[in-house]
């Protein structure tokens, strides 16, 4: 309903309501339901962990990973991989004057914050940016770029949307 935004809510009692209606007198018992077992997933904590061990000793760079397979929104390990390579982040804390760039954990991994958003590294915009375009099923540059900016932060973020 958020994404219709309805003024008014209406009930539509009785007789004019013929949606309601029909559906409310379906003859249905309990063999017409379907159920489904759902699996537990696994923590994404593992996964950043192992993969945070793995850049710690040095078995791969970010541009030697296969993003490809990465889960998105990019765990929390991955973008601090990213950002332990960025040179970018590293001039643009150097010349912050006015203390927007801080250190926030994140599930357990300390990433860098441009004022409340996450800094997210060049080598992971891309991707970022088609997995939310993905997820939102096309939404407008507008839609997706406030989106975006309500939990990342990275220079021109409005002009790569």
């Amino acid at each position: 309903m958020e994404e219709f935004s309805p003024k008014e809510i209406q009930h539509i009692a009785g007789e004019k309501n013929y949606v309601a209606d029909g559906l409310s007198r379906l003859d249905m018992d309990e063999s017409d339901f379907i159920t489904i077992q759902l699996e537990a997933v696994q923590p994404r904590l593992e996964y950043c962990n192992f993969l945070q061990s793995c850049a710690d000793q040095k078995l791969f760079t970010l541009h030697e990973y296969d993003l490809v397979n990465v889960p998105f929104p990019p765990a929390p390990g991955l973008i601090k991989v990213g950002q332990a390579q960025c040179k970018l982040l590293k001039k643009l804390i150097a010349a912050d004057k006015h203390n927007h760039f801080s250190a926030k954990p994140v599930e357990g991994f300390d990433l860098a914050h441009y004022k409340k958003n996450i800094y997210i590294p060049e080598s992971l915009t891309t991707q970022l940016v088609q997995w939310y375009h993905e997820l939102l099923v096309h939404p407008g540059t507008s839609r997706l770029e406030a989106t975006l900016q309500q939990h990342y932060w990275w220079p021109r973020l409005r002009k790569e949307v």
